[in-house]
């Protein structure tokens, strides 16, 4: 994981200002962090994205929609709930870039589902993942 540099976040919603717990979460890491870039899949990019830049102005120019395979390789991501790691992990295991995701109750986990399960299986046993983060709640 050495002479990586940056840091980029995956992520199905963003820049949508309604989710406030990530809006929070990842403005913190662009007020902080000068070399964080955000790739989103949301269809309604371009609706939210001033609203968003206004309650995170320092996300400007590091906000984009994801298309194709655009993703850098220098890089570490971060992803937020299981369904999305689950969608991006072929595609940061084509860029071999390597990955943290968080598994919060919700985001596509639950207990005692097989087919969650299974997803989860694939997740953790990427070459490229390397941690998870856990909540309780």
């Amino acid at each position: 994981m050495r002479n990586r540099r940056g840091l980029i976040i995956l992520d199905d919603y963003l820049p949508n200002p309604l989710s406030g717990f990530r809006a929070a979460e990842f403005g913190e890491y662009f007020r902080r962090l000068p070399d964080v870039t955000l790739f989103s899949t949301t269809s309604d990019f371009h609706k939210h994205e001033t609203e968003f830049l206004k309650l995170c102005p320092e996300a400007r120019g590091r906000v984009s929609q994801l298309r194709g395979a655009t993703l850098p390789t220098d890089v570490l991501a971060y992803v937020v709930f299981l369904h999305n790691a689950y969608d991006f992990v072929g595609r940061l295991e084509e860029r071999r870039i390597p990955f943290a995701f968080t598994l919060y109750p919700g985001g596509g986990f639950a207990l005692g589902d097989r087919a969650i399960d299974r997803k989860l299986a694939r997740v953790l046993s990427s070459r490229m993942f390397t941690k998870v983060i856990t909540t309780n709640a």
